[in-house]
């Protein structure tokens, strides 16, 4: 009996660092993504590429996947993005003219 009520502690214990390591992650998560919700609103020149790799990959995604409804691509290239409040916005490429 006493080692079934050791092991019945170990599990509580278990279960109180498990619901402390998904807190403590989500907190991670939410921070970051505030984070880059305030490097995007600032006023000035952000090296967005260095920043993105320095940063949780999960919190970009995240972030773009709560903006962004869907991405039309044709031939490779983005011809549309249609965003959550339902604004699109569309790309138009100018043709590549050859010179001789």
């Amino acid at each position: 009996s006493e080692l079934e009520d050791i092991d019945y502690r170990l599990s509580l214990l278990a279960a109180n660092n498990d619901n402390d390591a998904n807190i403590s992650d989500e907190f991670i998560e939410k921070a970051s993504y505030y984070i880059m919700v305030e490097k995007l609103l600032e006023d000035r020149y952000i090296n967005f590429e260095k920043y993105i790799r320095n940063i949780e990959p999960g919190v970009p995604r995240n972030f773009l996947q709560s903006v962004i409804s869907s991405i039309t691509i044709s031939d490779g290239k983005i011809t549309s993005i249609v965003f959550k409040n339902g604004k699109v916005h569309k790309f138009m490429y100018k043709e590549k003219t050859q010179s001789l």
